[in-house]
């Protein structure tokens, strides 16, 4: 049982954006959660030895990161982090394919006149009734599937999205809201 809202939210893996070194002794890794998809700071351990774009365990017991620095914004990342971010996003995507592939299933409108599918890239009006139109259906089972039915490939279009939440530039914020609706239910 979680006793508050912050727990919850606690990431168990990362991928590791960017190592560099603070001070003297003080090595640390950036790194975007796979399940909330936060940005944060580690401590690393200097004996072990990490690389960019490696999936690391973060969460609470035996771990390789030495202990939790902060959350931190995209403008806080280094231009490296922020060169592997859109990486680590398809990494993230690829590995939980099915909480993706259920947006497409469940996602709705965000106004009478908009819906949120109509937010991702290269999807427009005439291609969300055709998602809503298969989905009624038949639900989309995989990213090959809605390619395949739809047309579009999903991976850029969610990657993209997601980068423009994570720099803040999006006014809408529906796929890190979903990646904390869904990673809550786990």
């Amino acid at each position: 049982m979680y006793r508050d809202k912050k727990e919850r939210e606690w990431e168990d893996y990362a991928i590791l954006l960017d190592i560099y070194k603070k001070g003297r002794d003080l090595i640390v890794g950036q790194v975007i959660g796979e399940r909330y998809l936060k940005l944060m700071e580690f401590q690393l351990d200097p004996e072990v030895d990490f690389r960019e774009l490696e999936r690391v365990f973060v969460g609470h017991g035996k771990r390789k990161v030495k202990r939790f620095l902060r959350n931190i914004s995209y403008d806080q990342l280094t231009e490296n982090a922020k060169k592997n971010l859109p990486k680590a996003i398809e990494k993230i995507l690829l590995m939980d394919e099915e909480k993706w592939v259920e947006f497409f299933n469940k996602a709705g409108p965000i106004s009478h006149r908009g819906h949120s599918l109509e937010l991702l890239p290269t999807i427009g009006k005439k291609k969300v009734l055709s998602i809503i139109e298969e989905r009624e259906e038949n639900p989309f089972e995989s990213y090959e599937d809605i390619q395949k039915r739809i047309g579009i490939d999903p991976l850029p279009a969610l990657r993209d999205k997601i980068l423009e939440e994570i720099r803040g530039d999006a006014q809408h914020v529906i796929l890190l809201t979903w990646a904390k609706k869904y990673g809550s239910l786990i």
